[in-house]
């Protein structure tokens, strides 16, 4: 493995288990799924803190070794003080309007139907809508938020628990993370993904002797990742129960990606067995987030600048949700 090469390795090992969810114990289609190193790329480096609002913002720090409620504050107050230079009443009076321009709640419920009550429709939709003049003001205390995230210790896991929030689902994150000190830490992770999928762990003989020439650090790294996504996967497993047809799981994670505007044909918001994959809800999408951010938590505490190592070697090991390769 060339020198930086395993930064990327935490990502891999995450993405080898978790798309491959369809029924436990075999691939979404009845295969193995091969993740290749080459298409992870490293997360951009997190912004200088002193660029922007980041300092203003409470950005947890050490405190991921137990659990905590994610919170999020304002760095701006709004609604914002108007200045001298009032551009956007400029803006308002070359149209012919006012500040009272906006779209009232009153108008949508005249329209009856998902129009008035339209399910997926966040709460803060319609405060902006009504009053354009306070979506400067929300979208700075947006973007502040993000970038706090990302200046954070953990800014995966904290990222994806602050999208969360925004869509809604405030979160309990964090939790210490499986040990991976053993002496033979990728074996055990792999025993775990088997025992977690029901299915007999044939080739442990096979895999004990591979992984016996993958470096420790290399090894640990991986095995983190490989817990995490058992736990991941169980939250997302009780997640599509709720929020879809069991039966349809294959449709889910065939087309989802790509199949969510309406009339797609494949996953339809307005028909009963598939509404609920686009409405928000703690047992729905609240657990599909809280396992992407303990998976996420695992890449950031995977100490891989030491799984950046210089030894050459190469390791693969079925299991059945995906292949490890490494």
């Amino acid at each position: 493995m060339e020198p930086g090469t395993a930064r990327a390795l935490g990502v891999l090992i995450a993405a080898a288990l978790i798309p491959a969810c369809g029924n436990k114990g075999s691939g979404r289609d009845g295969g193995e799924d091969v993740i290749e190193e080459d298409a992870i790329e490293e997360a951009a480096d997190a912004p200088d803190p002193d660029a922007g609002d980041v300092d203003d913002m409470e950005v947890e720090a050490g405190s991921w070794d137990e659990p905590f409620a994610w919170t999020s504050d304002e760095a701006h107050e709004c609604p914002a003080a108007v200045g001298p230079d009032d551009r956007y009443a400029e803006l308002l009076a070359a149209a012919g309007l006012d500040r009272t321009a906006g779209l009232s709640r009153a108008l949508y419920e005249s329209f009856g139907g998902r129009l008035a009550r339209d399910p997926t429709r966040l709460d803060v939709f319609h405060d902006l809508a009504e009053d354009p003049e306070r979506i400067p003001c929300w979208t700075a205390n947006l973007s502040a938020r993000a970038d706090a995230a990302v200046a954070s210790d953990h800014p995966r896991a904290a990222v994806i628990a602050q999208s969360a929030a925004e869509l809604g689902r405030v979160l309990t994150v964090g939790g210490r993370l499986p040990d991976v000190d053993g002496e033979a830490p990728l074996l055990e992770a792999i025993r775990a993904v088997h025992a977690a999928a029901g299915a007999a762990f044939d080739a442990e003989a096979e895999v004990r002797d591979a992984a016996a020439a993958v470096p420790v650090p290399v090894q640990r790294a991986a095995a983190l990742i490989l817990l995490a996504a058992v736990e991941a996967r169980e939250t997302l497993d009780l997640a599509m129960q709720v929020m879809g047809d069991t039966e349809r799981l294959p449709q889910y994670y065939a087309y989802g990606s790509g199949g969510w505007l309406p009339g797609s044909g494949e996953i339809d918001p307005d028909v009963p067995w598939d509404a609920g994959m686009f409405l928000g809800s703690d047992e729905g999408s609240g657990r599909l987030f809280t396992g992407a951010v303990k998976l996420a938590q695992a890449v950031d505490e995977a100490d891989l600048e030491a799984a950046a190592v210089d030894e050459v070697f190469s390791f693969s090991a079925a299991t059945p949700w995906g292949l490890v390769q490494l």
